[in-house]
């Protein structure tokens, strides 16, 4: 008599990860609109990997400029996107500026 016993939990996760990825991979960065984007993130990661997103971005980014490299002084961060709770969403929660 022989038994064989194989644990798929790993490869369960491991395929889980990679459908978020590759969900992710196709939504996001299909446009430039930033706002968009920002939006789509939250879409992507609500509820599979957290319960809320918050998406605060740098007003150099929402100007369409890159970050300086080493920001100086006090950092003042847009809110682009919010996802609140599944079962907490309304209307009036997205986006906010």
């Amino acid at each position: 008599m022989a038994t064989c016993i194989y644990d798929y939990s790993e490869q369960h996760g491991s395929r889980k990860r990679m459908a978020l990825i590759n969900e992710a991979h196709m939504r996001l960065g299909m446009s430039l609109d930033v706002w968009g984007t920002a939006r789509e993130l939250a879409e992507v990661v609500v509820p599979r990997f957290a319960d809320a997103v918050a998406v605060d971005l740098l007003g150099e980014v929402l100007g369409g400029e890159l970050p300086t490299s080493v920001p100086v002084g006090p950092l003042m961060l847009h809110r682009t996107a919010f996802l609140p709770p599944p079962g907490r969403r309304s209307a009036t929660s997205l986006p906010v500026s």
